[in-house]
């Protein structure tokens, strides 16, 4: 992710987060509780989703521009739980076995190198009865007049977007991974091209 990128995230999203990401952000997050991971926390978006309940919150960010302005969204927050912040990929955690009671990754597997390593990572992190808590945009179905122009856009928008794939879907990866759907739902985000409206969200377990 490059400088400019991360200057210009929120504006990016901005339209996003009006019609239809605010909404997915409160129902799926306002409820955790405990020990909480997010992978890719970005510049902070979903700091202002979290509730009293959770009691630690560990947020992984690699890319140094993301983190810089993750941290000062931090001191701004001033967050009621205790919370650090992460420089390691999502594929190699530096974090123990059953360490924590949720997993949280929005619009980030999309990007990663390997789905399938993060996802196992994620699980190993997870204590008995754990969430796994996802919003990721995905490949429309095939045959579609959508999936053609992702097929197409493909390898110009992965270069200009930080490395996110348009041709993705991470269910079979959460399925191979040894989770268990709790809630899943399929959305079209808003606001965007047609291209890349197909998403889905929603909360797994261990």
């Amino acid at each position: 992710m490059s400088l400019c990128s991360a200057a210009t995230y929120n504006c990016a999203v901005f339209w996003l987060e009006r019609t239809c990401l605010a909404n997915w952000r409160t129902e799926l997050l306002s409820t955790l509780e405990g020990d909480v991971l997010e992978l890719g926390a970005g510049t902070g978006v979903n700091l202002d989703y979290y509730r009293s309940q959770v009691r630690t919150l560990t947020l992984v960010e690699p890319d140094p521009f993301m983190r810089r302005r993750l941290v000062r969204k931090l001191k701004l927050r001033k967050l009621g739980p205790e919370t650090k912040i992460l420089d390691t990929a999502a594929e190699a955690l530096t974090m123990d076995d059953a360490s924590t009671d949720a997993v949280v990754a929005t619009l980030v597997l999309c990007s990663v190198k390997n789905v399938l390593q993060v996802l196992e990572e994620a699980r190993r992190v997870l204590r008995q009865n754990g969430k796994l808590v996802l919003i990721e945009h995905v490949a429309a179905a095939a045959g579609t007049s959508r999936r053609c122009w992702q097929n197409c856009l493909e390898p110009a928008w992965t270069r200009l977007s930080g490395g996110c794939h348009l041709l993705r879907d991470p269910r079979s990866a959460i399925k191979a991974s040894g989770f268990k759907p709790v809630r899943l739902m399929e959305r079209e985000l808003r606001g965007v091209p047609g291209f890349i409206k197909p998403a889905i969200l929603g909360t797994w377990t261990t």
